[in-house]
């Protein structure tokens, strides 16, 4: 996903440096496909052969950084995203939540209230979401 920040400023922004601290989240610039992260910290500091990459005009918002996300097994992942620019420090907090394979129906329980007769029909609208690497025929 790309990060895409927005200078409200009437003068150019420079983004000097991009990192996080999560072994789970990788920063890697845009276009590229030299991604970041493996590290225990991976910091993206301002190229030098590519200093307009960082810089952001007046009024205006540009995409700095992407970010991807790696996890090997379900759960909450909650981390930060730290972008340093020549004015402000911001964090960025990213939460990430991973199912486990398979099919999760939203609402979990139906309801389908007292049927006294055959005839009877009540509709329940549910969405399923398939997480597994398989396809899934609904009959």
């Amino acid at each position: 996903r790309p990060i895409i920040m927005y200078n409200p400023t009437d003068e150019l922004l420079h983004v000097r440096e991009v990192f996080t601290t999560e072994s789970f989240l990788h920063l890697h610039l845009p276009d590229s496909d030299d991604a970041l992260g493996d590290a225990p910290e991976a910091t993206l500091s301002s190229p030098t052969s590519s200093e307009g990459m960082w810089q952001i005009p007046a009024r205006s918002e540009k995409e700095i950084i992407h970010l991807m996300f790696r996890a090997s097994q379900p759960g909450k992942f909650s981390g930060y995203v730290h972008v340093k620019t020549d004015r402000e420090n911001m964090v960025l907090p990213v939460e990430l939540h991973v199912l486990r394979g398979g099919l999760h129906p939203t609402p979990k329980d139906f309801d389908f209230g007292i049927l006294t007769s055959s005839d009877e029909q009540r509709v329940v609208p549910i969405s399923l979401l398939n997480s597994g690497t398989g396809s899934v025929a609904l009959l």
